[in-house]
């Protein structure tokens, strides 16, 4: 499952059948404005997002 919640807005949830960056990527860069500081679960996978 990725999750994307913004401080003091919306949550958004979407299960994936895997979590893998050709996944999650068009998830993460249609739902977040480009220059947005992302915190994460330093799971590795975030690393190479740009």
């Amino acid at each position: 499952m990725l999750s994307l919640i913004q401080r003091g807005g919306q949550v958004i949830l979407h299960m994936l059948p895997s979590m893998q960056q050709a996944t999650i990527k068009p998830i993460i860069t249609e739902a977040v404005a480009p220059g947005t500081l992302i915190n994460t679960d330093e799971y590795d996978i975030y690393a190479r997002l740009p």
